[in-house]
């Protein structure tokens, strides 16, 4: 229970006080105490927004069961977000907070997750995934745009094409026109499309 703290403890047993029986102790015997580490992530909350190329700052508390703060851990953090993994080794800050800054490097758009892994002499290590801490915003990307045919005779059709990628986001796609000679740009279409990569619109 929580009366004993993590690590090597020393007992004894023996007699005392009793008439029929000399006062005697054993040699002293050692038992070692473990206790279970208890992440948690405080910085991102969730509502942060980074780009791609930014430094995100991460912050963790660490206790155990007993709700005791604890000092001197090894901690460290690693972001993710499907195939795209980031890791970083954690400072203690005192307090039993620890912290460390990842940069974003070409990370693609999406909510990213967090583990925070901790491990302590007379603890037992401790790995806590936490989900959806911080969101990375990237610009839509459009490549390849085409118009076919590029003459066409008045009342024909004219077809507009270009794949954008924006993936974990929604994106509105609109088409406008200009007629040469005019300053005026005239919106012909728009639609809205949700987590598109590489889609053709």
């Amino acid at each position: 229970n929580c009366s004993y703290l993590a690590k090597l403890q020393y007992w004894i047993v023996g007699t005392s006080g009793n008439s029929c029986y000399k006062d005697v102790n054993s040699t002293n015997y050692t038992i070692k105490v473990f206790g279970w580490l208890r992440n948690l992530v405080t910085k991102p909350t969730g509502n942060e927004i980074y780009y791609p190329n930014e430094n995100v700052s991460i912050e963790g508390n660490l206790t155990d069961e007993c709700n005791l703060g604890i000092s001197g851990a090894s901690v460290n953090f690693s972001i993710k977000h499907e195939s795209y993994s980031k890791y970083c080794e954690a400072k203690d800050l005192g307090d039993n907070f620890y912290n460390c800054s990842i940069n974003l490097t070409d990370a693609p758009g999406g909510y990213y997750s967090i583990r925070m892994n901790s491990s302590k002499e007379y603890y037992n290590f401790n790995s806590t995934e936490f989900p959806n801490k911080f969101f990375v915003e990237v610009n839509p990307r459009i490549e390849n745009p085409s118009v076919s045919p590029h003459d066409q005779v008045w009342g024909k059709t004219i077809t507009f094409e270009a794949y954008v990628t924006d993936d974990d986001d929604i994106v509105n796609v609109s088409l406008y026109i200009r007629q040469i000679g005019s300053s005026e740009w005239v919106l012909r279409d728009s639609f809205n499309i949700t987590d598109p990569v590489n889609y053709l619109a």
